[in-house]
């Protein structure tokens, strides 16, 4: 397992302190976190529409999404549960006694004052942008539509009253047409039929006429002043009409959208009431998050607990461990295919991988070899028939050679040979050792020891609660400990 430090939180010395604010110091803890889970929300809602995110699924929704998180990181944890800690820590415990207690004291009061202030600048945002839909709307998606089917209706009925305005006129203009023609028509032959007369010698007849054309020209005008007269009252009865549809259908759209408006108007006038008082609760929350950690530190210096620093082990995840544990089985495998084919003296396992797996690569030969290697006497059955006194030669001499394959080993790994002179030129000396069926090496110790169960992996309760004390930094406390 990867070792990290960790922060751990040491016995409390004071028991009576400690019993009296326990539960009250984890009520506070919680509420911090719930104020800290809704600043953050506030926070990552500003940001992400700021960017363009929109709450639906799609890959542009990546990046804003991932910078919400990212500024949500900078001013919940680090600004919060990182350099504020550290500020009311230092306070609590008086460390100043130092010159570079007293920077750092410095320095972390400056990035708190820089995120803390950021911290609630930025939920105070997001919870005006999360209202800002609710509490701005000018014109809704009901009135708007009801809006469109008036003006709809509206249209329809003035190109209606603009066809008949036009058909009208079309109308009456051939009607003048008409009459100017035959008036004038008339009025030219009267002034033909004059022409023939004079006025010294047929004076009558002369004026007779000139009478006539007098009169037409009077009867033309009389008529096409009714005519434009006529036009002039339907085309106001015309438009007087259309004014009136108009007004009804007005009337009509006008009653629902008010209607719809006055709604949406009080549905807008709560909102604003809930943007009102719900940002100084947000607030009120974002303070509560920070009294939490003053409350929490005082309550460490109050019982005598003290925060260390330790080396915990990290339990990676168990996919992770699944996928390496899959890859090891097949390399050991596949590392067994090939000893047996060409031997431990030519592809040989790094230290590393033996480290990682506690692999003994002679163990991964044929049973035969595995006996001959752990140096545990090979049975054989004489058959009748046959003698054995051969194949007894050929297992010593296939013994001799993997007791060989196994000093080699040693040697590659250790840099050294026991033939010539051993590490750093000292003679060592090379045990090949065997374990029975039910002995196996203490997970914590490194002894072999003779197990009841397969699954047991240690020694003792010794070495079991010395191993978790090292995995998880924290320090057994059962009345009576296995000695």
């Amino acid at each position: 397992m990867r070792k990290l430090q960790k922060e751990v939180v040491s016995a409390a010395t004071n028991k009576d302190f400690f019993n009296l604010f326990f539960k009250s110091t984890n009520v506070t803890a919680l509420i911090g976190y719930f104020g800290q889970l809704i600043s953050g929300l506030t926070e990552f809602h500003f940001v992400f529409t700021a960017v363009g995110g929109a709450y639906e699924f799609s890959i542009d929704n990546l990046i804003p999404g991932v910078l919400g998180l990212v500024v949500v990181y900078i001013f919940e944890v680090l600004g919060v549960r990182v350099f504020l800690v550290r500020i009311v820590r230092q306070i609590a415990l008086k460390q100043f006694a130092s010159k570079e207690a007293t920077i750092l004291f410095i320095f972390n009061l400056l990035f708190v004052i820089a995120l803390c202030g950021a911290n609630i600048w930025f939920s105070w945002l997001g919870q005006k942008a999360s209202f800002h839909n609710v509490t701005n709307v000018t014109v809704t998606d009901n009135s708007f539509q009801l809006e469109t089917e008036k003006n709809a209706k509206i249209d329809v009925v003035t190109a209606r009253h603009d066809d008949k305005t036009v058909t009208l006129n079309d109308d009456y203009k051939t009607k003048i047409d008409k009459s100017s023609l035959q008036y004038d028509g008339l009025i030219n032959e009267y002034r033909t039929n004059r022409w023939t007369f004079s006025a010294d010698k047929n004076k009558s007849k002369y004026n007779s006429y000139t009478a006539l054309i007098d009169k037409a020209a009077q009867d033309k005008a009389k008529e096409l002043q009714a005519l434009n007269s006529s036009l002039d009252a339907k085309l106001e009865g015309l438009n007087q009409q259309r004014k009136t549809e108009i007004a009804r259908i007005e009337k009509s759209y006008s009653k629902r959208i008010n209607d719809i408006e006055k709604t949406e108007k009080s549905a807008v006038s709560l909102w604003q009431m809930v943007q009102k008082y719900t940002l100084p609760i947000l607030i009120g929350f974002i303070l509560l998050s920070w009294i939490s950690i003053i409350y929490t530190e005082v309550f460490y210096k109050g019982s005598g607990q003290s925060v260390e620093v330790k080396e915990v082990s990290n339990r990676p995840l168990l996919l992770w461990v699944f996928a390496v544990g899959m890859y090891d089985k097949f390399y050991h495998w596949l590392y067994g295919k090939v000893v047996n084919k060409i031997g431990l003296e030519k592809y040989r396992y790094t230290e590393i991988r033996n480290n990682e797996l506690e692999i003994k690569p002679q163990q991964l030969l044929n049973p035969t070899n595995v006996a001959a290697t752990t140096g545990q006497p090979k049975t054989t059955v004489r058959q009748i028939g046959f003698g054995v006194q051969g194949k007894q030669n050929k297992t010593n001499d296939s013994n001799q050679n993997n007791i060989q394959n196994a000093t080699n080993l040693f040697s590659a790994i250790s840099g050294g040979s026991p033939s010539n002179g051993g590490i750093n030129g000292e003679r060592i000396t090379v045990n090949v050792e065997a374990l029975n069926d039910n002995q196996k090496p203490c997970k914590n110790c490194g002894k072999t020891f003779t197990y009841k169960h397969w699954n047991a992996r240690y020694c003792s309760d010794k070495c079991r609660i010395e191993n978790w004390e090292q995995r998880t930094g924290k320090t057994f406390n059962k009345k009576s400990k296995t000695k």
